[in-house]
């Protein structure tokens, strides 16, 4: 993952990503991918996409086989002891936009992250 991670922030860099937008994409990239993995077995496969629009806007993709969710019901904060369930709410505080899908029997959440332009 630490190489994924390296690869990522260095295409971003290049392609004039701010840093803060950097940092909140790896993080998003990491919760997503984690709970695609989590939700579907270590086993399986999951497609993850990044991309970086004109607007700069960066946009992070998970499509993986499990049986999906309503984002509302993941939301759930979990109790304070809880080890797991606080990674989606990560990922809606950090993205401007954060949309669940289903596809041909496949789960899709799609992350956007606005660029932010300095005054």
């Amino acid at each position: 993952m630490q190489l994924v991670r390296h690869d990522v922030h260095s295409a971003l860099d290049a392609a004039g990503v701010p840093r803060a937008v950097i940092d909140d994409s790896l993080l998003v990239l990491s919760e997503l991918g984690t709970n695609a993995m989590h939700a579907i077995g270590y086993e399986d496969e999951i497609d993850v996409r990044l991309g970086v629009e004109r607007s700069g806007d960066v946009i992070v993709e998970t499509e993986d086989p499990g049986s999906g969710f309503r984002l509302s019901q993941a939301l759930r904060l979990p109790e304070t002891d809880e080890e797991h369930g606080r990674g989606l709410s990560i990922v809606c505080l950090l993205a401007d936009e954060t949309v669940v899908r289903r596809k041909r029997r496949h789960t899709i959440v799609r992350a956007t992250l606005r660029a932010r332009r300095s005054a």
